[in-house]
C-alpha cells in the first residue's frame, strides 16, 4: 500500500494517514526473502481519501486492475534500491537516533545479520502474529 521503499513495514495505511499524506503509490512487487523488498512490477497513485474501509476497497480494486495489467503486459520487475528496513525506519523521525540506539541503522543491520545467520541467510527479520481475525463460527 506504499511507495516502497518508503513506508515499508507494519500498519502502512495508519502510518501514511498519521503523517498527513493525502495519496500514496500502490506498489505491485514480487515476493522475496526480505519483507517488502522484492523487485517492483509497477506503481499506481492511490488517493487516501475517506475512511479505512473505503481506502481498502479502493486498494482492492486497484490491485485487481494491476494484476490484469501485469498478466497482459508481462513487465520486467525492477530491483529496489537501498536497504528496505533502513529506508522504512527513516520515515519514523522519532526513532532516528545514533548507534548504539536499538533502531539506529547500524543496530538494525547487525540484528538482521544475526537473525539471518540463525537460518542460513545473509539477513532476516522476525515477525509475530499479535492478532488473528477469523470469521464467526470458525
Amino acid at each position: 500500500m506504499t511507495d516502497v521503499p518508503f513506508g515499508r513495514g507494519g500498519s502502512p495505511l495508519q502510518n501514511l494517514i498519521v503523517r498527513g499524506l493525502r495519496e500514496t503509490k500502490f506498489t505491485a512487487l514480487r515476493m522475496s526473502g526480505e519483507f517488502d523488498a522484492g523487485p517492483v512490477y509497477m506503481k499506481e497513485v492511490m488517493p487516501l481519501e475517506g475512511g479505512a474501509e473505503e481506502i481498502y476497497l479502493r486498494a482492492s480494486r486497484l490491485s485487481g486492475e494491476m494484476i490484469e495489467r501485469i498478466i497482459r503486459l508481462e513487465p520486467k520487475p525492477a530491483e529496489q534500491k537501498g536497504e528496505a528496513k533502513i529506508a522504512a525506519m527513516e520515515s519514523y523521525e522519532s526513532e532516528a537516533r545514533k548507534f548504539p540506539y536499538p533502531r539506529s541503522p547500524e543496530a538494525l543491520r547487525a540484528l538482521a545479520a544475526w537473525r539471518g545467520s540463525t537460518v542460513g541467510c545473509a539477513a532476516a527479520d522476525a515477525f509475530a502474529l499479535v492478532r488473528a481475525i477469523r470469521p464467526q463460527g470458525k
